[in-house]
């Protein structure tokens, strides 16, 4: 769980979506993420090795949204054209389930938005800007890849979950924890504006909603 060796996964992710997903699947990348999740469920990571394998691990889901959009968008087989193209930031409004980033997302997400959860039971002030560091990740997946965040209800209900909480904190007018409460707020604020969630958090009580994603948006 070296620190480092995530950030570079996220650059790559970041800066060569189509060259990643190229070679690389939702298996593999499964594979690489499931040792930090045994030290996550063993409580044997710290919060920058859990800030860490998050961002790599939501970059690594946006890189697979940016390049489906690019090879949708253009035929051209010029490689600079699609890397010129992939620092293009463009929001996403839908939801599927079946993407390899909703899957990844689905195996990997809970366990590390629960740990989160457990170490903002007891947040020191030095933890705060780590801490917000992962709600920018949260905000920017939110944005450019819905579907990693809630492709089923698992991961919706705890990312919920865990934005509400740190929205809530009481910031006892101390600057940093007033812009992780309001980093929270962002993603809470765009994840249910995507069609599909908002339709999903409205059903009337009683009903039993499948996963958010099935369908367009």
């Amino acid at each position: 769980m070296d620190p480092m060796t995530f950030q570079l996964l996220g650059d790559i992710a970041d800066r060569s979506p189509l060259t990643l997903w190229s070679v690389g699947s939702a298996e593999v990348f499964s594979s690489l993420f499931s040792g930090s999740i045994e030290h996550i469920q063993r409580s044997t990571c710290s919060l920058d090795q859990l800030e860490a394998s998050m961002g790599a691990l939501l970059q690594v889901g946006i890189a697979h949204e940016k390049a489906q959009r690019i090879m949708s968008s253009t035929q051209s087989k010029d490689q600079m054209e699609q890397a010129l193209m992939a620092q293009f930031d463009e929001k996403s409004t839908t939801v599927d389930a079946s993407s390899p980033s909703a899957i990844i997302g689905k195996y990997f997400l809970p366990t590390m938005l629960e740990a989160l959860t457990v170490f903002g039971n007891s947040l020191s002030s030095n933890q705060v800007d780590v801490m917000s560091s992962c709600m920018s990740h949260l905000s920017t997946c939110s944005i450019q890849c819905p579907s990693m965040l809630a492709g089923d209800d698992t991961s919706l209900t705890c990312l919920l979950r865990t934005c509400m909480k740190f929205a809530q904190i009481n910031s006892q007018g101390d600057e940093d924890i007033t812009f992780l409460k309001l980093s929270a707020l962002d993603v809470l604020a765009t994840i249910t504006s995507v069609p599909q969630i908002k339709r999903s958090i409205l059903k009337p009580i009683g009903t039993s909603p499948r996963c958010v994603m099935q369908g367009g948006g």
